[in-house]
């Protein structure tokens, strides 16, 4: 009897174990999904391309890089020029005088120019360690190994703030979610 019993169990112990999960267990479990899906998709879409402050930052960016990589393939480097309150970047290289000539800037080539969106506004720069500009003009040198001295550029739409942070010695742009200020960096 008590064989009996303990073939019973260990029968009733495996159909249990393999019996799996049943169909309509499974449709739940994939609505929940498409459920939570549908809700999460459309949200993060539009958090990602219609931020019109990360889409200037992005913009900054890409004119930053472009400006490296055109500063080494000229002979004396290029200039990236900052409007403030035209909020607009743009840039410049060098030309290489011939003999008896001064060095100028180019004339027949128009200098690209990345306007940011109207909403978003360039609120600060940092060049070097204590420079501030808040408004007007300003030129960064990268010299012909594509490397510039350390740039923070402060982006805000008016409720939220971004720092683009260029550094010395690489050739990435860090990009944070506050306002920063060379005293920001150090304390990093």
């Amino acid at each position: 009897m008590e064989h009996q019993i303990h073939h019973r169990l260990r029968l009733k112990g495996r159909h249990y174990l393999e019996r799996g999960f049943t169909l309509l267990e499974l449709l739940v479990v994939l609505i929940l999904i498409a459920i939570m899906l549908g809700l999460s998709i459309p949200a993060f879409r539009t958090s990602l391309f219609t931020d019109q402050l990360r889409q200037a930052a992005r913009s900054v960016i890409g004119t930053i890089h472009e400006v490296r990589q055109s500063a080494t393939g000229s002979t004396n480097g290029c200039f990236i020029d900052i409007d403030l309150s035209e909020n607009q970047l743009s840039y410049r290289c060098l030309q290489t005088p011939g003999e008896g000539e001064e060095m100028q800037l180019p004339e027949d080539r128009p200098s690209p120019k990345v306007e940011l969106p109207p909403a978003i506004r360039i609120s600060s720069l940092w060049s070097g360690t204590d420079k501030q500009v808040t408004s007007g003009n300003a030129s960064f040198w990268v010299n012909r190994n594509g490397r510039m001295e350390q740039l923070i550029i402060n982006l805000t739409d008016g409720e939220k703030e971004l720092a683009l942070i260029c550094s010395v010695f690489s050739a990435l742009v860090r990009l944070e979610d506050k306002a920063m200020s060379p005293a920001d960096l150090e304390q990093n």
